[in-house]
């Protein structure tokens, strides 16, 4: 089968015969949305545009949806699982035989949704110290070692675990 530009296909084509290749590529803006950072604040921004300047209430709420969930992935998922790699390589410096599984050690500790917090406190005070610049570069080295820290030690409260990770990069930004 040809490929078929996508910019051809999303300008308007009146060729009624392209209405299957339309049909095939009608999920493309989702999916691609899906595989970039920050996606989710992206799909909140759009879906405000499509319903207060476009009046299309119906796509922006999938817009909305499609943020929202793509936010939960975000926090349960991709930051959880940075905190089980971490967990993996400070095991696997000591151990020679330790298993992949370990990446999953979060979602094992039922301790999910309080370490998904921890770390989406850390990136949104990470996200206000970077609108003072120099305060977010600053933060960026005083935050660094949180996810560790978390992997070190589940129970830590989130107070401690700021004022650890504080401690363990001063002297070093």
């Amino acid at each position: 089968m040809e490929a078929t530009p996508l910019l051809h296909l999303w300008k308007g084509s009146r060729d009624r015969s392209k209405k299957a290749d339309k049909d095939r590529v009608a999920l493309a803006p989702i999916v691609n949305r899906a595989t970039r950072d920050k996606s989710a604040i992206v799909s909140f921004l759009n879906s405000f545009i499509l319903i207060h300047y476009h009046h299309n209430i119906g796509a922006g709420l999938l817009s909305l949806v499609d943020g929202i969930v793509m936010m939960l992935i975000y926090v349960f998922i991709k930051l959880v699982l940075d905190i089980g790699q971490n967990r993996y390589f400070l095991e696997s410096r000591k151990y020679r035989k330790t298993k992949i599984e370990k990446i999953l050690f979060p979602y094992r500790t039922k301790r999910t949704i309080y370490l998904a917090l921890i770390i989406f406190v850390r990136n949104i005070y990470q996200t206000l110290w970077n609108l003072t610049i120099i305060g977010g570069i600053i933060k960026h080295y005083e935050y660094l070692m949180i996810p560790y820290v978390l992997a070190e030690n589940l129970i830590v409260s989130r107070k401690e675990t700021f004022n650890i990770s504080k401690g363990m990069m001063k002297g070093l930004k």
